[in-house]
């Protein structure tokens, strides 16, 4: 079994296993991009403390054919935020290696296109803490529909703890 296998299969123990074998790091990139496509947090939380996986990789379709990268779930971020995988978008972010405002605002336009308001409000306070002014680089249209879901649920009701 390879560890991409295992973790298509959400199998925790095979994780290790094939995480305490020798893996290349397309493998190791690629079992992170399925992990955070498919909402399994414990394994997303494993390949990121091994730190091995890089959470900024892109599928390696994309870089050899130039597929669009969202349809070969490039970038670990841009999935979990598009499919409004909340816990998995906090756990990359606070993993310093992310880079939300990667493939110009990529995660942050998918979570909108989605309306995850919480994966928003999730992102919003990344960027507020980090002191990023992303707001202009979205555009007029996309910033008021933002600000419009942003309102939706004040900043008190989300279930995010601010970075620090």
């Amino acid at each position: 079994m390879t560890l991409l296998s295992a973790v298509k299969t959400n199998n925790i123990p095979l994780v290790w296993r094939e995480l305490n074998t020798e893996c290349s790091q397309e493998e190791l990139d690629s079992a992170l991009q399925e992990a955070a496509s498919n909402g399994a947090e414990e394994v997303v939380q494993i390949l990121l403390n091994d730190r091995r996986a890089d959470p900024v990789a892109c599928d390696p379709l994309a870089k050899d054919y130039a597929i669009n990268a969202f349809e070969t779930r490039c970038h670990a971020l841009h999935m979990a935020a598009y499919k409004g995988f909340e816990t998995i978008v906090d756990m990359l972010l606070r993993d310093k290696r992310s880079d939300p405002a990667s493939g110009n605002y990529r995660a942050i336009k998918l979570a909108l296109k989605a309306e995850h308001v919480r994966v928003l409000r999730i992102i919003d306070n990344y960027f507020y803490d980090n002191y990023i002014l992303y707001k202009p680089q979205l555009g007029t249209l996309l910033t008021d529909k933002l600000n419009r879901l942003l309102a939706q649920e004040p900043a008190a009701s989300a279930s995010v703890v601010r970075h620090s």
